[in-house]
């Protein structure tokens, strides 16, 4: 009877032992959830992506802003991440700088671009910035 018993303790374990790797496994390959909390900024769709490969970020736009970057705490402390191998669950969030308008006033001319209003960084030099920016006239 102590040998049926042993038998069958060892066909327990065996069981178990098979279903913790396929658990494990099945991790590996699942899908992981990752969110984008943007702040104030336009809103980054939560992505389902598969646990283990490699994902690169969104690169989010907001006028007037530029994006600097996904970090992994709120605090938005240390390096930002543009590529992750996601194993769980994740939460990123943008940091964002604002920029300042600056108008041109073509009195009559244009711009190759159309462009009137550009964004420019705190303390960037306008004229360093401005010398691609020529008006012509028609």
């Amino acid at each position: 009877m102590f040998k049926k018993k042993k038998g069958l303790w060892a066909s327990v374990l065996l069981l178990a032992a098979a279903v913790c790797m396929i658990f494990a496994s099945c991790g590996k390959t699942g899908k992981v959830k990752l969110s984008f909390d943007t702040g104030d900024g336009p809103a980054v769709e939560s992505v389902e992506v598969k646990a283990g490969e490699e994902y690169t970020l969104p690169v989010p736009e907001w006028e007037g802003h530029s994006f600097e970057g996904w970090y992994e705490n709120a605090e938005l402390s240390g390096s930002p991440v543009t590529t992750v191998i996601p194993e769980k669950k994740t939460t990123f969030y943008a940091k964002w700088e604002q920029l300042y308008a600056i108008t041109l006033q073509l009195g009559g001319g244009s711009l190759a671009d159309g462009k009137t209003v550009l964004y420019a960084k705190a303390g960037t030099n306008v004229a360093d910035f401005m010398q691609d920016y020529v008006p012509s006239y028609a």
